[in-house]
C-alpha cells in the first residue's frame, strides 16, 4: 500500500486542478523565510567554561548545539562536551550523563536556545553566562524603524 502512495505522490498534478489550484494558491499567504538562528555564543560559550549551571547547559545548550547544529558524530560530541566540562570541574559524575544527552538530542532532534531566547525563558541560567558571551546578545529590534527629528 505504501508503494502506491509513493506513486501518487510522484504523479503529475491532475490537469483538470490545475485552475482551481491557480485560485486557491491566491488565497495563501507567502511563507516567511527564515533567517539563520544565531548560536555564536555558544562557540563562545565553548571557550569560557563555567562552573555553575553545567548539568543545564549540558542537556539544553551544548548536546543539541554540537549534534544537531554542528552535525558532529556522537563521539565527537561526547568528547568535546567532556573536555569543556573537565575544564570547569569534576567530570566523574558527568560521563553517563553526557552520553545519555548527546544520544538523547539527536534522537528526538533538540535544538538549541538561542540567547534571546535563552535570556527570556531561562533567565537564571543567562545570569551564569561569562560577560564575553552574555554581551553577544542582539539588541532588541524596534517596531518602527523611522527615526523621529
Amino acid at each position: 500500500m505504501s508503494d502506491g502512495l509513493k506513486n501518487l505522490r510522484k504523479a503529475p498534478f491532475p490537469k483538470q486542478l490545475v485552475e482551481l489550484r491557480s485560485r486557491v494558491l491566491t488565497y495563501v499567504p507567502v511563507p516567511r523565510t527564515r533567517t539563520g538562528r544565531s548560536y555564536n555564543y555558544i562557540d563562545e560559550l565553548l571557550k569560557h567554561p563555567i562552573a555553575d549551571g553545567r548539568h543545564r547547559f549540558v542537556w539544553l545548550v551544548l548536546a543539541p548545539f554540537l549534534v544537531n547544529v554542528r552535525k558532529l558524530d556522537e563521539e565527537d560530541a561526547i568528547e568535546k562536551i567532556k573536555a569543556y566540562v573537565s575544564r570547569s570541574g569534576d567530570m566523574s559524575a558527568m560521563k553517563r550523563f553526557v552520553e545519555y544527552n548527546v544520544k538523547r538530542a539527536k534522537r528526538n532532534g533538540l535544538m538549541p536556545p538561542t540567547l534571546t531566547k535563552l535570556r527570556s525563558e531561562h533567565p537564571d541560567l543567562f545570569s551564569l553566562l561569562p560577560r564575553e558571551v552574555s554581551a553577544m546578545e542582539e539588541p532588541p529590534k524596534t517596531a518602527n524603524p523611522k527615526t523621529s527629528k
